[in-house]
């Protein structure tokens, strides 16, 4: 409860140059995928997605990258990335919804946010945030690139897939779509990050 008590006070405003940050120290430019069409519709889904949320602080921006990994990840302040072996290991444009459904719910529950305030510790969070806020922006940025490869627990991945659905339906997208796309990864090597 510390944790999320602490993550409530960091402004969405750090979060969301947070995630600007790291997505720019992750991603190469001649990696974005270039295809108008598939990028197109990534953007049209997200935008539905993100349409039907009420009152979100905030802002969801769309890229494609070329990457061979079934995946996609959002980041603090809703950057998100979607990876083109996610697109074609899809069979229907609701499979990708379901996917790109759960990674918004990372951003609007700040599960990511929050993995990190429980990496660099409460503590070392409450007196950054106490004393020198420019330290606390330096600590989140650091922390930011390793959120790349941290996992969700298990809680917040549960978390984000029930209320991913939610969102489908809020969008008036089949949430069959999410289901159909993790059962099928459960069964396969292809798992989501």
């Amino acid at each position: 409860w510390f944790r999320d008590l602490i993550v409530a006070q960091i402004p969405v405003e750090w979060e969301k140059q947070l995630g600007k940050m790291v997505l720019e120290g992750s991603i190469n430019q001649s990696e974005t995928y270039q295809n108008k069409v598939v990028i197109e519709a990534i953007e049209s889904i997200g935008h539905k997605l993100s349409k039907s949320i009420e009152n979100s602080p905030y802002p969801f921006h769309f890229q494609v990258v070329i990457n061979s990994q079934v995946n996609a990840f959002a980041l603090p302040g809703g950057e998100m990335v979607v990876y083109t072996g996610l697109i074609q290991k899809a069979k229907t444009p609701e499979e990708v919804a379901g996917v790109m459904a759960h990674e918004i719910q990372h951003v609007l529950k700040r599960h990511g946010l929050k993995r990190i305030v429980g990496n660099v510790g409460l503590w070392t969070m409450v007196s950054l945030f106490l004393g020198d806020a420019g330290g606390l922006t330096a600590l989140l940025t650091q922390a930011g690139t390793e959120l790349l490869s941290l996992r969700f627990d298990r809680e917040q991945e549960s978390e984000a897939d029930l209320e991913g659905m939610k969102l489908m339906q809020n969008a008036g997208i089949s949430p069959q779509g999410m289901v159909t796309f993790f059962q099928q990864l459960s069964t396969t090597e292809d798992q989501l990050n």
